[in-house]
């Protein structure tokens, strides 16, 4: 791996760089893998201070609301409403058909006398 620095010639509009390049050795000679930029300076004279790493591209932490990995009362609620109706259906199930069974097994004893 290599990092190189790349100069614009003089009065040119192009920005100094930085470049990460990977190498890798193929049949006795070397070839570039990837090259990739990690930084960008300000033009000389442009008056812009900045320079811009390939970080200040990555997601920035978000300082302005503090979380704690709390998670609200709903997402307890909601799975735990699911899981009540199901079980209610199946006990609502089973008690109708447990009313069905002994109505005719009534309707059969009596029949049978």
């Amino acid at each position: 791996m290599i990092d190189t620095q790349l100069h614009p010639r003089r009065g040119s509009n192009v920005e100094m760089t930085n470049w990460t390049i990977e190498l890798r050795k193929i049949g006795g000679r070397w070839l570039v893998d990837s090259a990739l930029p990690t930084a960008w300076f300000p033009r000389e004279g442009s008056g812009s201070g900045n320079m811009h790493a390939s970080n200040d591209l990555l997601p920035q932490p978000n300082l302005t609301k503090e979380r704690h990995g709390r998670i609200g009362a709903v997402w307890f609620l909601v799975p735990g409403a699911i899981g009540v109706l199901l079980i209610g259906l199946q006990i609502g199930l089973w008690i109708r058909s447990w009313r069905r069974n002994a109505r005719a097994y009534a309707a059969y004893a009596r029949r049978a006398l």
